[in-house]
């Protein structure tokens, strides 16, 4: 019975010492959550490098939170979508996004994003980036996504919708 009384007397010191940091460390299964404005800040911050990096010109960019997860509950992640002045062609866009990808290479983004799509993808500071040549039915574009570490329930609240950025939220 002594214990079983030492273990509970450990285990509330514990908990009484730690407890906030173990709070803080996970929610909603989620270990070391972002506020939303973290989340925002990091991919509109990555989405910043992928534009300095590549030198694009007429850049248009949205904002939105994106869910993680098919049913649309949290975890979020911030996504950026940018468009540019892009090749005229299909094919010629297709040559841009390769050499894209290794400008983003040669500047410390890795190819090895881990990031499963139809598109080339590459990853810096825990942030993925994908790459879509633009079609003629006018799909395409580049796409940042933060990570996936906003415990905030987003679920029908504006900010999942596309928000236009200002046009200096890349330069």
């Amino acid at each position: 019975m002594k214990r079983i009384g030492l273990l509970a007397a450990t285990a509330t010191t514990v908990a009484m010492f730690s407890g906030c940091a173990m709070v803080n460390e996970l929610k909603d299964g989620v270990a070391h959550p972002m506020t939303p404005e973290e989340a925002k800040a990091q991919a509109i911050a990555a989405a910043r490098d992928v534009v300095k990096t590549l030198q694009l010109k007429d850049v248009g960019a949205t904002f939105r939170f994106e869910a993680c997860s098919d049913d649309g509950k949290p975890p979020y992640r911030g996504l950026v979508r940018i468009d540019y002045a892009h090749a005229p062609t299909y094919e010629g866009s297709q040559a841009e996004v390769q050499g894209f990808v290794q400008k983003l290479r040669d500047n410390g983004w890795s190819g090895d994003s881990d990031f499963a799509g139809h598109s080339p993808s590459v990853a810096k500071d825990n942030a993925v980036t994908v790459l879509r040549p633009y079609a003629p039915n006018g799909s395409g574009g580049i796409e940042v996504r933060g990570e996936c570490r906003d415990a905030t329930d987003h679920r029908d609240k504006p900010d999942t919708f596309n928000t236009p950025l200002p046009p200096d939220a890349l330069a």
